[in-house]
């Protein structure tokens, strides 16, 4: 609050000169509170749209998922989608203008809607016949048409499900911090979190860049996980010959065979004699007789 009137005092002396005394502002300066940061988790979400009526759900679908602003979502109208390149151009605050990208959740979020409405993208159905004032106007409402969600009709809507729902302390400009929350924890890149905000400046992102208990213990399994699969990846050491030998009493392995460093022995032949039949069929050595001396030895045994 210090830092607004500051510079508009700044601004009165310097362009309307006007005459505004030497003020300390260091010493008026108020401590800067810290912004909340707002996420819904599961459950609250589950039970919340267990709560919500069912032609509210689109509009707080759309709003989880892109993050959008209130004021931005219920001005939201048709032409304002290109279904070809999958973008929204938002109105926003002050005559800005914003495109957004159409991620395959919400163009099928919003494919479903066509037809609801000629011009509005998000509208609810008449409970019963009414007529209300719009400023000067009076219109007439009819049971189970289809009219434009507005701002105060939204907020008003919002904040009378939550203690059905039994969710406390959220707002609805809280959707924007949650579906932040979930990018920047999905993809883990502040760029992309404030290309989303579209926020001028990333010093206003970075509030969004806090964890949770939860956060940390899934940080924590996923870097046990990550260990272990990476030990197991590791083959195992080698056996040392060393303490083989030692657990084995230096006999070695005798299943490995030469390989476990024992001496293989040759074979042991042993001489066998020959076989009866064998020895028939090896000629003699011993050289015969001449046949001319065999003659005459027979005719010297004749009588």
């Amino acid at each position: 609050m210090t830092e607004p009137l500051r510079k508009i005092l700044n601004r009165a002396q310097r362009v309307w000169k006007e005459p505004i005394a030497d003020i300390s502002w260091r010493d008026h300066m108020l401590r800067e509170l810290k912004e909340r940061v707002r996420e819904m988790n599961v459950e609250e979400e589950a039970r919340l749209f267990e709560a919500l009526r069912p032609d509210y759900h689109p509009i707080i679908r759309f709003a989880i998922l892109t993050g959008v602003r209130i004021g931005e979502i219920v001005r939201l109208r048709w032409q304002d989608v290109d279904w070809g390149s999958r973008q929204i151009t938002t109105h926003g605050k002050g005559g800005k203008i914003a495109t957004i990208p159409m991620a395959p959740d919400v163009h099928e979020l919003l494919w479903s809607l066509r037809g609801g409405h000629p011009e509005a993208m998000f509208t609810y159905v008449v409970a019963r016949n009414r007529v209300v004032a719009r400023g000067e106007e009076r219109v007439t409402l009819t049971k189970g048409e289809r009219r434009p969600i507005t701002r105060e009709g939204l907020k008003t809507a919002f904040r009378r499900i939550l203690p059905t729902a039994q969710i406390e302390n959220f707002r609805f400009h809280d959707t924007r911090h949650t579906a932040a929350t979930r990018v920047l924890r999905a993809g883990g890149n502040l760029k992309t979190v404030q290309k989303l905000l579209r926020h001028e400046n990333i010093a206003t992102t970075t509030k969004y860049a806090h964890v949770s208990d939860e956060d940390v213990m899934a940080a924590m399994q996923a870097a046990a996980e990550r260990a272990e699969a990476a030990k197991a990846q590791v083959p195992a050491p080698a056996p040392d010959p060393q303490d083989v030998a030692r657990r084995t009493g230096g006999r070695g392995d005798h299943r490995r065979g030469p390989q476990a460093g024992t001496r293989s022995r040759k074979p042991v032949t042993s001489a066998r004699r020959p076989s009866s039949r064998m020895a028939k069929s090896v000629p003699s050595t011993t050289p015969s007789p001449p046949s001319g001396a065999s003659a005459q030895e027979k005719r010297r045994r004749s009588p």
